[in-house]
């Protein structure tokens, strides 16, 4: 019963894509028709016309779903309730997710994070990270080099070499603290 109702009405439509309309899907099978009857003269420009159409308001489609996220992520964060608003669309579940390496997995040193972040999430991260970076330099101390935009760890070791050839100068002791990062760090 269920062969025969699935010929007769056909397989359900699924939006896969949050943007994706009603319009734009029936522009869609317009196209798939015309395609295969692409060799005739008239459906072979009918086709090109219609796929054109199809691309453009897809294009339309995703810029305004995109624009309408960026809103929605842009009023709760006036309001303040960002983690009440974003966290019923995107959980932290969805942000990232554990890829296991080849050797024991029951450590967490043996695993990786790939992230998973949708594109309104990646927009969301940016808001926030510009509102951060700059509460972020009044906190951070002006010796800290790495990781911040215009400045070098290079130059830090410039410095510690001056400092030494300095104390050497001056005849006084000077002792140094060299921290192995390759432990709580896959790659340094």
């Amino acid at each position: 019963m269920s062969e025969e109702a699935s010929k007769l009405l056909g397989k359900p439509r699924v939006n896969k894509k949050k943007y994706m309309t009603d319009e734009i899907l029936a522009l869609c099978d317009q196209s798939r028709s015309l395609k295969k009857r692409k060799k005739e003269s008239e459906c072979g420009k009918q086709y090109r016309d219609t796929n054109l159409k199809v691309k453009r308001s897809i294009k339309e489609a995703t810029e305004k779903w995109i624009e309408d996220q960026c809103e929605d992520i842009e009023n709760s964060l006036e309001h303040n309730n960002i983690t009440t608003e974003c966290g019923q669309n995107y959980g932290p579940s969805d942000w990232s997710s554990p890829y296991p390496k080849k050797r024991d997995l029951k450590l967490c040193q043996n695993y990786r994070t790939i992230s998973l972040i949708s594109h309104p999430s990646k927009v969301m991260l940016k808001v926030i990270l510009n509102r951060l970076k700059p509460e972020a330099e009044k906190i951070i101390a002006e010796e800290q080099a790495g990781f911040r935009p215009g400045r070098s760890t290079v130059e830090q070791i410039c410095n510690v070499r001056i400092l030494m050839e300095k104390y050497l100068q001056h005849q006084q002791e000077l002792h140094h603290v060299f921290i192995d990062f390759k432990k709580p760090f896959d790659r340094v």
